[in-house]
């Protein structure tokens, strides 16, 4: 019976362990290609912000410290986007290609709030004046300059347009700048600009201050996104370590388990067959005895019968 039960015991065990051994593993596999997915997405993003900080500390490099009276030229395009959202765009051939550089949204919707409002200020002061034809020329040259630069280099030499040396060189070349460049494609303009846009002249003070403030933002997003890197790559390390534990456990329960029902199993066979032996020899001894008492009364009824 002892035997028996370590057997039953052994194998409720096994059954266990074998069916959640393929679950917890699979958790495990799931767990793992979530995070990896997870931690791919921020590390761009990380990525993404650290050069748009760059991008940023260029553009502030370039505005330099304004004089008092300095004036930057902005040009809006109201029938570039949807509910007459418009898009901003600055009149000057250094610091516009490298906006277009910068990859987050939310910094590229910041920058366009702020250009807007440096804009709507300055029209309130000074009307705006409607792009001439020369200007328009101007300015789509001047935003397609990056990218005709790239299709000539990709004719010439056959190259991937997803690479990221020439990405490198898709800058105007007007100042040298160490900024690097996010391993995608540099997002190109959504708006095309036609003597439907007007000029206004914006106040250099003022869009640097506000460029400064969208510098500080960007740099708040960056600690803010490797604060949550950290957070879910420590989090999924003690989720992994917590699973692979569970892993081990169960596969020790399973190796120790299936040498105890062996060892069990032995000693039930054992057991069995020495009680078989027993009932057979406890067979054979009533059969003798009866055999015995059987012939004890014959003979004793063979000697009455004599008397």
């Amino acid at each position: 019976a002892e035997a028996r039960s370590r057997v039953l015991k052994s194998q409720a065990t096994i059954g266990f362990a074998n069916l959640k051994l393929p679950q917890v593993t699979e958790e495990l596999d799931e767990h793992n290609a979530e995070c990896t997915k997870e931690e791919s997405s921020l590390t761009s993003q990380v990525a993404i912000v650290m050069a748009d900080i760059e991008v940023m500390a260029g553009v502030l490099k370039m505005v330099g410290d304004c004089g008092s009276n300095a004036a930057a030229g902005l040009i809006q395009c109201r029938h570039c986007r949807k509910n007459g959202e418009g898009y901003m765009m600055m009149q000057n051939s250094t610091l516009q290609p490298l906006l277009l550089k910068l990859r987050s949204a939310a910094v590229r919707s910041y920058v366009q709030e702020s250009l807007d409002k440096a804009y709507e200020e300055a029209v309130a002061i000074e009307p705006a004046e409607a792009l001439s034809q020369n200007e328009v020329a101007s300015q789509l040259a001047m935003l397609q300059g990056s990218k005709l630069a790239v299709g000539r280099s990709l004719r010439a030499h056959r190259q991937d347009p997803k690479d990221p040396e020439l990405l490198a060189g898709m800058g105007n070349g007007s100042e040298a700048l160490n900024i690097s460049e996010v391993p995608k494609e540099t997002v190109p303009y959504d708006c095309v600009p036609t003597s439907k846009c007007t000029l206004g002249k914006g106040s250099c003070v003022k869009i640097r201050d506000r460029f400064l403030g969208i510098a500080a933002g960007i740099q708040d997003m960056f600690t803010k996104l490797q604060g949550e890197l950290m957070e879910l790559q420590a989090g999924c390390l003690e989720d992994k370590t917590i699973m692979e534990a569970q892993i081990a456990n169960l596969g020790e329960k399973l190796r120790v388990s299936q040498t105890e029902l062996a060892t069990a199993t032995k000693d039930q066979v054992d057991s069995e067959s020495s009680s078989n032996l027993k009932a057979q020899q406890h067979t054979e001894v009533s059969n003798e005895y009866g055999t015995t008492m059987k012939e004890c009364c014959d003979n004793q009824n063979d000697l009455k019968s004599e008397i």
